[in-house]
């Protein structure tokens, strides 16, 4: 099969195509033959090396951490799959290949009617924005809740998601994307050039980071006993009992439930997943869109459509 490896940390141009093996499965795992996947911004740093370990492995599975496809054979234990099943999920082991192993409990159902072209764009950004909005923020009907970096990959869909929920969405984007954010529903969205633009906010009841800017003065426009929640780093907890909140660093919460529940969600739409770009399976292209994605402000998701 066809995969993209790469042997040493660096820039995109480490990347290289090789034939492969088929992966073996273990009894806890199926075989999915992949038809789309993405790129996320912790793909380019792992690449990078800001991961590394003495430990690490070559040759490694080049990016994607989510992906969507279809079943091709299952492991003697798995209980919630079958060959032919449709499929999202996520794998931290690199998506880059035709075919990948994963456990049970790293996939979810979806629907045969639902596009797996684009697909494997939802399991990594939409189960962060899942977790931050329903999880960590707990938004219900009537709250306020502002959304930092509202027209990125984790933003757009938790806009979506607040507003299904029935809350009242301050976001904030650049100038460029103000329309784009309105569309998806947002009440109020805000320039974060803006100077000091958290002074103009009313008080809201959560705040979701997607930046990773101007946490201290974020904070700072919750009410008593609101929730920050970062999915970038960790905010400064000597600020939150300033303001007497509860701040935490977060990312999306992979277990079987959770998975589901988000594909569900995405199945019944209750958001949907904004393709910014389209890239083929190719390594050429595949350098071109890393590039690309690293050097310009990104808006939804950028997929690798293997099919």
């Amino acid at each position: 099969m066809k995969a993209i490896l790469y042997n040493e940390y660096g820039t995109e141009d480490v990347l290289y195509e090789a034939d492969v093996a088929i992966p073996t499965i273990e009894t806890n795992e199926v075989l999915v033959e992949v038809y789309s996947t993405s790129l996320n911004h912790f793909d380019l740093v792992e690449r990078s090396g800001a991961f590394a370990k003495d430990t690490d492995v070559f040759p490694r599975m080049s990016g994607g951490k989510d992906f969507a496809g279809i079943v091709k054979e299952i492991g003697k234990d798995v209980t919630r799959f079958n060959v032919g099943d449709h499929v999202a999920g996520i794998r931290f082991a690199g998506t880059y290949g035709e075919y990948i192993n994963v456990n049970e409990n790293t996939i979810a159902h979806v629907s045969k009617e639902i596009d797996l072209s684009t697909l494997g764009g939802v399991p990594a950004v939409g189960l962060t924005a899942w977790t931050a909005v329903v999880r960590k923020a707990n938004i219900s009907a009537g709250q306020r809740v502002l959304i930092v970096g509202a027209s990125g990959g984790v933003g757009h869909i938790a806009v979506q998601l607040a507003k299904k929920l029935g809350a009242y969405v301050i976001a904030t984007a650049g100038s460029k994307n103000i329309e784009f954010t309105k569309k998806l529903g947002a009440d109020e969205v805000i320039d974060y050039n803006t100077p000091n633009y958290w002074e103009t906010i009313q008080k809201v009841d959560a705040v979701i980071d997607a930046v990773g800017l101007n946490q201290d003065e974020m904070m700072s426009v919750l009410k008593e006993g609101g929730i920050f929640t970062s999915i970038v780093k960790p905010p400064n907890q000597e600020v939150a009992e300033k303001y007497k909140v509860t701040a935490s660093f977060m990312q999306g919460e992979l277990t079987a439930a959770n998975l589901q529940n988000l594909m569900n969600a995405y199945t019944n739409n209750e958001f949907v997943l904004h393709v910014n770009q389209i890239s083929s399976f190719d390594v050429e292209e595949i350098k071109k869109a890393q590039a690309a994605f690293k050097s310009k402000q990104n808006v939804g998701k950028w997929i690798i459509k293997f099919k």
